[in-house]
């Protein structure tokens, strides 16, 4: 059964196009008003792609990551910059985890939203005393914390 995300039409690319990331090439940028009808108008950049991708409204933090990965900030340079798309399920409307599309560069490409996990050092104490090693001397009734 599909997701319900996916009986949601627009012209422009949304988490529930993304299923699994996708490799794609940018072919150019340009700007349209994307607000609904009725609404007031709100320009957004849009990134268009080479594949049979649908076009990308690029807000301020895909914005940003595309220029890092371009190593440039002018959206006219962006032409053949490879990026993957993907559904991040963090991303964050207000105070609410509603989930959004996010880019990366291909060679960043990993489990999103999956942190490392750090190794915990490993102890070698030894192996544990014999009945043999201890001496009942050093070892008093009081000592005995119950």
């Amino acid at each position: 059964m599909p997701s319900i995300d996916s009986y949601r039409k627009s012209n422009y690319l949304q988490k529930g196009d993304v299923e699994l990331p996708i490799l794609a090439t940018i072919s150019h940028t340009d700007e349209a008003d994307v607000s609904m009808e009725g609404q007031p108008e709100s320009i957004e950049c849009i990134v268009h792609f080479k594949e049979d991708v649908k076009p990308l409204i690029a807000k301020i933090t895909n914005l940003e990551l595309i220029a890092e990965i371009a190593g440039d900030r002018n959206t006219d340079h962006w032409e053949g910059v490879q990026i993957v798309i993907y559904h991040d399920k963090n991303v964050m409307y207000g105070r609410k985890r509603v989930g959004g599309v996010r880019v990366c560069a291909p060679d960043e490409v990993r489990q999103p939203n999956v942190q490392p996990r750090k190794q915990q050092p490993k102890h070698d104490y030894g192996p544990p005393p014999s009945d043999d090693d201890m001496d009942p001397q050093d070892v008093a009734p009081n000592d005995i914390p119950f």
